[in-house]
């Protein structure tokens, strides 16, 4: 009786009581309607259900999970994937680590940064989306950039050009810009249709508005192989307008590195132009830009009205200190003028000097110092020779001194002269002296000696052997070498070549300023070339056109083509090469004030002497006969009125160091620019 009435408790409604399953411990249910309904459930084993002696397992009975049952008696047993997403909990030894959630299961796509870890892992979340071993975005520490694409990651390979930014470089970084040189690429377009300037994408030297490097190369890509103009120098440096260092650039001349910074030193002087005219030299390094007085390693000033600078040469060491000395023209120094030497040694040491701590004075006429120049060798001692006279300024006078004797200080007077050479009394005849040649190959140093303001001009060689013979020469019993024309002006400037063709002479550059092509044109200028072997030796007068192997014509109007008064070899391969400078004011109507008759921007020319050597005629322009070109600043700055050309840096390259004293008012401006055409930065 007892056991019937738990029954009957127990059996309320059709609806199991909520609690656990109903134990019977004996005896059937007995129940007025369905005595086969054992458990009471409303069901009958043979209406389906699995177990009739328990009220909570039939057909209609919720499938309670993970109790070792089958509530339902749907023949699956036990609940053991309640959310029904295929696998089991991992509460019954399944692998489901949310069996609540059908969206989370083994194998389940993970939803990155989202504190779930739908593909039951055991992390929770992944910072590593795509699985490529980088954190995404927007974790702290992230660097994956697109962390569904396994193939998009820091580490990644970058695909250039195609949009993407496959190894994470950054917004900042354009996929158009392989060498982040910060310019994209001009070949490849862009999804908005644009292309860039940079004509060599894998190159960081070179983009669109770059600085020209001189290396054989579009370094700016403006379609012209080394075409370069004064910004793009390596080394710039002008003064203030006004002062003692106006038109810098007017002398010129290279020296040891001084500084030990593994680049040459430059000196460059400048007359002074306005104010005093008190005139300075300065030395700086080739690779300093910059205002000189913050930049200058040295610098020589002179007095008031002295013109200082108004020509300046780098000689040989005269006094045995193992340093060249440094011969300065000072036209009014003293009030009579004269060739100031000064100590290289001393200068070496760095600092300011001022006329007064010359070594030695080389005196003369009034004026003298409008021309210096050094000379090799002439009287066997072993140093080479000094001279100073009035240029182009008056009638020819050229006073030469003993090297030696200058090496030892003092003051020297025409007495003291190994030589003086001069001009026709009251002839208008004077002109530049140039020496260090050796044009007749006999070992002593040989002179040119310049008479421009005759018509035609003329240059007029003068052999060691005659300064040797001492006393006075005069320039109407010498050989002349005449321009063309009676207004090539011939004599203004001149140049030589180092035995070009090692035939053991050294080879002549006679310009003829005022040259003119062909009527109606105003093209001005032309060199002419001439071995030394082939100078006439007596008192003859003969045209520079008839002794000339090589020609060059300069090609701006207005313009006057020269060159350096010394050349070097430019490209390395053994042979001297020409740099052929066109110059405005071309007539040097007034060379003192440099007034010309322009406007005209100067330019200069390498003209390989390779291709030289055997003689013709070339043209001094950008887009034919010459290699390299350089441009100046702007127009009648007077590029290269003085141009040096040396192994700056001592890669066994030769460098040019141009003079434009004419660039900014009463300033002028110096640039280098160095020879990379090895390779080497």
């Amino acid at each position: 009786m007892t056991s019937l009435l738990f029954i009957l408790a127990a059996c309320v409604g059709d609806e199991p009581l909520d609690s656990d399953p109903l134990v019977v411990d004996s005896g059937p249910c007995v129940k007025d309607d369905d005595p086969e309904d054992m458990d009471c459930d409303g069901y009958t084993e043979a209406e389906g259900d699995c177990d009739d002696s328990d009220p909570y397992s039939n057909p209609a009975a919720d499938d309670i999970p993970y109790n070792g049952k089958d509530d339902d008696c749907a023949g699956d047993g036990d609940l053991t994937d309640f959310d029904g997403d295929g696998y089991d909990s991992d509460k019954v030894g399944g692998d489901d680590c949310n069996d609540g959630n059908p969206a989370i299961f083994p194998g389940a796509e993970e939803v990155c940064y989202d504190g779930i870890d739908q593909d039951c892992a055991g992390d929770e979340d992944s910072n590593d989306c795509d699985g490529d071993g980088y954190v995404g975005y927007p974790q702290a520490e992230a660097t994956d950039c697109d962390d569904h694409n396994a193939d998009v990651n820091p580490g990644a390979e970058e695909i250039w050009y195609d949009g993407a930014d496959q190894n994470c470089s950054g917004y900042l970084d354009s996929d158009y810009d392989q060498d982040g040189d910060g310019d994209d690429s001009s070949e490849h377009v862009q999804g908005d249709g644009s292309v860039g300037t940079d004509c060599d994408d894998l190159d960081v030297l070179t983009a669109g508005g770059n600085r020209e490097l001189w290396d054989g190369q579009d370094r700016d890509c403006d379609g012209e192989i080394d075409n370069l103009g004064w910004a793009d120098g390596s080394s710039a440096w002008s003064p203030q307008s006004g002062n003692n260092e106006g038109a810098i650039g007017y002398a010129g001349g290279l020296l040891p590195d001084w500084d030990g910074d593994g680049y040459a030193e430059i000196a460059m002087s400048g007359y002074g132009v306005v104010d005093d005219y008190s005139g300075r030299v300065l030395i700086i390094s080739a690779d300093e830009t910059g205002k000189p007085g913050d930049i200058q390693y040295a610098r020589i000033d002179g007095s008031v009205g002295e013109y200082l600078g108004m020509d300046m040469e780098v000689v040989d060491d005269l006094n045995g200190d193992g340093e060249p000395e440094i011969l300065v023209g000072a036209p009014v120094y003293n009030a009579s003028g004269a060739g100031l030497v000064f100590s290289g040694a001393a200068i070496a040491a760095g600092g300011e000097f001022t006329s007064s701590n010359r070594l030695a004075v080389l005196s003369g006429d009034t004026y003298v110092g409008f021309d210096v120049t050094g000379l090799s060798d002439v009287d066997g001692d072993g140093v080479g020779e000094v001279i100073t006279g009035l240029g182009w300024y008056a009638t020819t006078h050229v006073v030469v001194y003993s090297g030696a004797l200058a090496g030892a200080g003092g003051t020297l007077k025409s007495v003291d002269a190994l030589a003086q050479i001069d001009g026709p009394s009251g002839a208008d005849v004077g002109g530049q002296s140039l020496g260090g040649m050796d044009f007749d190959g006999d070992g002593q140093g040989d002179l040119l000696v310049g008479a421009y303001t005759s018509g035609q001009g003329a240059v007029i060689p003068v052999t060691g052997d005659l300064i040797l013979g001492g006393g006075s020469l005069n320039v109407a019993d010498l050989a002349w070498v005449r321009g063309a024309s009676a207004t090539d002006r011939v004599g203004i400037q001149m140049g030589f070549i180092e035995d070009m063709d090692e035939d053991g002479y050294d080879e002549i550059i006679v310009p003829a300023f005022g040259h003119q092509g062909s009527a109606p044109t105003e093209l001005g200028g032309r060199i002419w070339v001439i071995d030394g072997d082939d100078l006439p030796t007596d008192d003859s007068l003969v045209k520079a056109e008839d002794l000339a192997f090589l020609i060059i014509d300069g090609t701006l109007d207005y313009a006057s083509v020269h060159t350096p008064e010394r050349q070097s070899d430019i490209d390395g391969d053994g042979v001297v090469d020409l740099l052929a400078v066109q110059t405005g004011d071309r007539n040097f109507s007034n060379i003192f004030y440099m007034e010309g008759n322009g406007p005209v921007m100067g330019q200069a020319n390498i003209l390989y002497g390779a291709d030289l050597l055997s003689g013709g005629s070339f043209l001094a322009d950008d887009n034919s006969d010459s290699d390299v070109n350089f441009f100046g600043r702007e127009s009648d700055d007077l590029l290269g009125f003085t141009t040096l050309v040396g192994d700056l840096d001592d890669d066994g390259l030769g460098d040019l160091v141009f003079g434009s004293p004419a660039a900014a008012a009463n300033a002028g401006q110096v640039f280098s620019v160095i020879n990379h055409t090895d390779g080497v930065y």
